[in-house]
């Protein structure tokens, strides 16, 4: 080393030989698979590689410049590594596994690879269950309460929250649902991205089947304390985003539920990344505004107009009040629910939407019938522009589609 004129400033030099490991990894196993998810490392890196394997962690660490692996996400299908097999290989943040057993302990480990040096590696575990996995129409909110200060029970008092939803398909022990009150698209700064100071929670089914058409109502007090009220407490809720709190805002707030994935603070002004599926919002303010940059606030998630609830008029207290007994099939009650027309708000009265009718946390349910829910409902607006004088037709402007 040459060398160096200066001033000692007091301070050693740390030379890094070795790529940076990745941070907040993160493990969410549902049936059958898992999703693996992770922050990319700060210097120089190649690659990131993945690797699985059964009831043991891993102690061998790859070697060479990465052409001896070959990654596949069907566990099984990979180059086989100690006693599992490499899942994995790329630039990115997240893989989801398939192939893997139920009821198994399966640890990942993730490395980074830059040219022939590779970190030390970074572990995770979990185990896929027989939960159910939800699609987009899978899942309605059907009432909120966004300041349950005139309640009795757990989960009410000051500044708690109150929120009835229903799926159509059964939910079995082991199922996952991840809730936040953080905005989309919250920041400019990082367009795609999730606010990053609010809740993240995961509740986890523990007790017997739900069916599907049964209303659950769940409570979160001030402190972001979450309780399962109807029709069982049989839930666990696990905060996913260190110091955030669930905690709706009164006048406005959005939530969204989501699942199958992983939560990703990156440390930043509001970056925040969900690597599953987001199933459902729900605005108690009055429009979907994007960057501003407030915790009242939130963009309408892509491709997710179908599936949100947005009053005409912004209430803490809102309910769906539309005829619960009328038999129909899921497309007809998405249809149904979604109609802001079927639902009844309660400006600033609490105790008016706990007394309203349906009383969900007391029990409720909906009956489905055959016929399931057909994607690809066209509900644009057709508007008259003219008449082709010609042929005397009517000449029709079609709004772009929501392909419900």
């Amino acid at each position: 080393m040459p060398a160096v004129t200066g001033v000692d400033n007091g301070s050693d030099l740390t030379i890094y030989l070795s790529p940076f490991n990745v941070t907040s990894p993160g493990a969410n196993c549902i049936n059958l698979g898992s999703n693996i998810s992770w922050v990319l490392p700060v210097g120089c890196y190649n690659e990131i590689m993945v690797v699985a394997q059964p009831l043991v962690p891993f102690t061998i660490n790859p070697s060479g410049n990465g052409s001896a692996y070959t990654a596949n996400a069907t566990y099984g299908s990979g180059t086989a590594y100690e006693s599992g097999f490499v899942v994995y290989k790329g630039p990115g943040t997240n893989v989801t596994i398939s192939n893997l057993a139920n009821a198994t302990l399966y640890y990942f480990k993730i490395f980074v690879r830059y040219g022939n040096e590779w970190s030390s590696g970074e572990e995770i575990s979990c185990s896929p269950g027989a939960g159910t996995l939800l699609k987009r129409g899978d899942f309605l909110v059907v009432g909120v309460n966004a300041t349950n200060s005139c309640g009795a029970g757990p989960g009410t008092g000051v500044s708690a929250d109150e929120i009835s939803f229903v799926c159509f398909r059964d939910i079995t022990v082991g199922t996952t649902l991840d809730i936040t009150d953080n905005g989309y698209n919250r920041s400019a700064g990082f367009p795609g991205r999730w606010g990053d100071t609010e809740g993240v929670v995961r509740l986890t089914r523990t007790g017997g089947t739900i069916f599907a058409g049964t209303i659950m109502t769940i409570r979160f007090d001030a402190s972001g304390n979450g309780f399962a009220i109807s029709p069982d407490a049989n839930w666990t809720f696990t905060n996913l985003n260190a110091g955030g709190v669930f905690n709706l805002n009164s006048g406005g707030d959005q939530f969204h539920f989501m699942q199958g994935g992983n939560w990703i603070n990156g440390g930043g002004a509001h970056d925040g990344i969900y690597t599953g599926t987001v199933l459902f919002g729900f605005n108690t303010g009055t429009t979907w505004t994007d960057y501003a940059n407030s915790s009242q606030q939130s963009g309408l998630y892509p491709k997710l107009d179908c599936y949100v609830i947005l009053p005409a008029t912004g209430s803490d207290y809102i309910k769906y009040t539309g005829n619960l007994a009328t038999l129909r099939t899921q497309r007809a009650w998405v249809d149904q629910i979604n109609t802001v027309t079927n639902w009844t708000s309660y400006p600033g009265n609490c105790a008016g939407y706990n007394a309203a009718i349906p009383q969900y946390p007391l029990g409720a349910s909906i009956t489905i019938v055959a016929g399931g829910y057909q994607r690809g409902k066209w509900v644009g607006v057709k508007i008259r522009i003219g008449t082709y004088v010609p042929i005397g037709k009517i000449l029709w402007f079609l709004t772009p589609p929501r392909m419900c």
